[in-house]
């Protein structure tokens, strides 16, 4: 009867190191594949979300065309001139017109200003985010760290 119990000890203890290493093997291949795509696949993913993003904010904000046209008339709107000549009108539509014109050009200008200060920023998020990214399992390891000496402490 004795050597029965042994021998299913033997057996429970020999699948239990078995279940034991098995589980260590998964855990270890699961840290590495992480570690492999946290620094080669999502790293990539970033920089293609990131330049999507700073190409949305070109784009919408679509600062070549309001730079080409920073000294037209805002939302076209002005006089017309008549063909019989008045010296009157002549000056009012030329007054309306250059004051449609500063109007553009100042709402022009705010949103290019405002286009290309988005653009600045996102540009630095966009490297505070990477940074952080690649310290983000150091990050986890010493907050795992701190954690258990906490617990135990």
């Amino acid at each position: 009867m004795m050597s029965i119990t042994r021998k299913g000890c033997a057996l429970v203890d020999a699948r239990l190191r078995v279940a034991v290493y098995n589980v260590n093997m998964y855990l270890r291949l699961i840290v590495w594949e992480y570690i492999v795509w946290h620094y080669t696949t999502a790293i990539a993913d970033i920089v293609s979300i990131f330049g999507n993003f700073l190409s949305f904010l070109y784009h919408i904000f679509s600062i070549p065309v309001l730079a080409r046209t920073l000294f037209t008339r805002w939302y076209q709107l002005g006089e017309t001139r008549e063909k019989v000549f008045d010296i009157g009108r002549f000056f009012s539509a030329l007054l309306v017109n250059t004051i449609m014109r500063a109007v553009g050009f100042f709402v022009r200008i705010s949103v290019i200003t405002a286009g290309i200060c988005s653009i600045i920023m996102a540009i630095l998020a966009g490297i505070a985010v990477f940074v952080f990214w690649l310290f983000v399992p150091l990050i986890n390891i010493l907050i795992l760290a701190v954690g258990v000496i906490l617990i135990f402490s």
